[in-house]
């Protein structure tokens, strides 16, 4: 459980990084 809810969050943090750069350029 604790594993699937890390990688969750990892790949969430990863798509808000990605907004925010795509928001940025």
């Amino acid at each position: 459980m604790s594993k699937m809810r890390a990688v969750r969050r990892q790949q969430g943090f990863t798509l808000l990084e990605i907004m925010v750069v795509v928001t940025i350029l």
